[in-house]
């Protein structure tokens, strides 16, 4: 079958703690603070226990937009994982194998390089990071080869090796 193994992490907009205590007397400690910050976020109107109302326009800013970050590893790929990815912000993607080693790929249960990038263009996310390599491919000239095959089709692609860091984009409001 052609099951996947993914993740999606969705960031929410209004991200930003409420500091109560700020508004209203010290009656609330900091466990009630944050319960009442999840409240206050989702719903318009909060009454506290002390009859204090807090609207909620009158503590948070405008909405932020928040980021999509989808992870799909040991997964043959597919179009159907297209509405799974759809528009992330960054897609995080095993490429075990290079664009030649299809039905190895297939058969193991993994991805190439070009069918990770295909799915990250058709799924119109903004980079594609390939990760869970295999070994044969060690050598920089291999990195290099699989990097442009990936590039080819998705130009915003990079490869992950351990402890590697992406920053993300912050979006505007």
């Amino acid at each position: 079958s052609d099951e996947m193994n993914g993740y999606i992490s969705k960031s929410l907009a209004n991200m930003v703690d409420i500091k109560i205590e700020n508004y209203f007397s010290n009656e609330i400690d900091e466990k009630n603070s944050k319960v009442f910050n999840a409240i206050i976020k989702n719903n318009p109107e909060t009454v506290l226990p002390n009859g204090d109302v807090i609207q909620r326009s009158d503590v948070l800013g405008p909405n932020k937009k928040g980021h999509i970050i989808s992870i799909l590893g040991d997964t043959r790929n597919t179009l159907k994982h297209e509405t799974f990815i759809q528009n992330s912000d960054v897609l995080v993607h095993e490429a075990t194998f290079d664009q030649n080693k299809h039905e190895l790929a297939y058969q193991y249960h993994h991805s190439t390089t070009a069918e990770a990038a295909q799915l990250a263009l058709s799924g119109q996310v903004k980079q594609l990071i390939l990760t869970h390599i295999s070994a044969r491919y060690q050598e920089e000239k291999d990195m290099t080869l699989l990097l442009q095959e990936a590039r080819d089709i998705f130009p915003n692609t990079m490869i992950a090796e351990d402890l590697s860091v992406f920053p993300i984009q912050k979006k505007s409001s």
